[in-house]
């Protein structure tokens, strides 16, 4: 029932061969660049969390608020939850520029 004495579980060799290749995502076994999608910040943007873009985008009456792998929108008013308008499917925070977060809540502003 059991593995026989001499075998050996396989393990994926995950590591770049040369200085140039792509490391791989271990679950996937993806290059990871292939994961970098509209969350990267290109050069030059500065990262800010959600505290420092709450704070940007406060003149609207919307601010931002994590859930599981996403963030959604709260009114400031009522601290309640917005619900005619897209969350917004980022780890973190960071990975969009302020601009863009700026112009995400003009659209949940129009939805209050």
């Amino acid at each position: 029932m059991g593995r026989s004495a001499g075998s050996k579980r396989q393990v994926p060799d995950l590591r770049p061969a040369a200085e140039n290749q792509t490391p791989l995502c271990p679950m996937r076994g993806e290059a990871l660049e292939a994961k970098r999608g509209m969350g990267q910040k290109t050069t030059g943007e500065k990262s800010m969390n959600a505290n420092q873009i709450n704070k940007h985008i406060k003149q609207f009456g919307v601010k931002i608020c994590r859930g599981e792998g996403y963030y959604y929108w709260l009114d400031l008013i009522g601290d309640y939850a917005i619900a005619n308008v897209s969350s917004v499917y980022v780890y973190r925070a960071r990975q969009l520029p302020l601009e863009r977060w700026v112009e995400l809540a003009k659209e949940a502003a129009t939805c209050r």
